[in-house]
C-alpha cells in the first residue's frame, strides 16, 4: 500500500495509515478485499505489504481483519464470517472490548498500538514504568530497581487500577498490561501462582525490559 496516494478523509474503501492519513485504494485489489475475524492475509506494517497468515488454496478468497487497521469504521457492519472468534459488530478497533483489543494488539498497525497504550495509561495507572514499542510488543521498563522475589506490580485482589476500583466488568488494566509484555525463554518476571502479583524472578535494574515466559 505504501505506493498508494494518501487522503485526509476516511471513507468506506480507505485504509488508515495514521491519524488523519488514509490510503486511497482506488484501482487496487485491496479496495475489494472483504473482512474476516480469522483472515488468511494480514499487513506487514514495516512496509505496508500484505502477507498470508497460512497456506491459501487456489481460488480461495483473500480476507484481512479490518479491525487491525481501522480505529473507527466509516461504514460499520455486522460480520458473518462464521469464525469461532468472530467479533460480530465491526465498528472499529476503538469499539472492541479491552480484552479483544489486547488479543489483536500484535497484529495491529503501529497507530492503533499507540492509541491503545495511550488509552490504557493516560490516567497514570503505570506511572512507575516507561513505555515504548518493539517487535510488535509493549516494552515496559521499571523506573527503579527490584530484587529477585520482590513484587513488581500487584494484580488481582490487590490491584488498584481504575477498572478494579470501579467494580464494573471492565477487564483489569494491569492484567491487560501483563498480557502485552514480550515473551522470553529467559524471563525476568513471572505471574505468581495465585495470580496476585507480577514478581521479579531475578534482580531487575531500572530500565530493564520486563519479559515473561509464556
Amino acid at each position: 500500500l505504501s505506493s498508494m496516494p494518501l487522503q485526509a478523509q476516511n471513507d468506506v474503501y480507505a485504509i488508515t495509515k495514521e491519524e488523519g492519513q488514509y490510503f486511497n485504494t482506488f484501482g487496487r485489489a485491496a479496495r475489494y478485499m472483504n473482512h474476516s475475524c480469522e483472515p488468511n492475509v494480514e499487513f506487514d506494517f514495516s512496509n505496508w505489504t500484505m502477507v498470508t497468515t497460512r497456506a491459501v488454496d487456489a481460488g480461495e478468497e483473500l480476507t484481512f481483519n479490518y479491525l487491525t487497521s481501522e480505529l473507527e469504521m466509516a461504514n460499520p457492519f455486522q460480520c458473518q464470517c462464521g469464525s469461532a472468534v468472530c467479533n460480530v459488530s465491526i465498528s472499529g478497533f476503538k469499539r472492541l472490548p479491552l480484552v479483544s483489543q489486547a488479543v489483536l494488539f500484535r497484529h495491529c498497525s503501529p497507530w492503533l498500538q499507540r492509541w491503545l497504550v495511550r488509552s490504557l495509561f493516560q490516567a497514570n495507572e503505570f506511572c512507575g514504568f516507561s513505555l515504548e514499542f518493539g517487535d510488535r510488543r509493549l516494552i515496559a521498563r521499571p523506573q527503579r530497581a527490584f530484587s529477585a522475589g520482590s513484587d513488581v506490580l500487584p494484580l488481582k485482589d490487590h490491584c488498584t487500577c481504575s477498572a478494579c476500583r470501579s467494580g464494573n466488568e471492565t477487564p483489569c488494566l494491569r492484567l491487560v498490561f501483563v498480557g502485552l509484555l514480550p515473551s522470553s525463554e529467559n524471563p525476568n518476571v513471572e505471574v505468581s501462582c495465585d495470580s496476585s502479583t507480577l514478581r521479579a524472578v531475578r534482580d531487575l535494574a531500572a530500565g530493564d525490559c520486563l519479559m515473561l515466559q509464556r
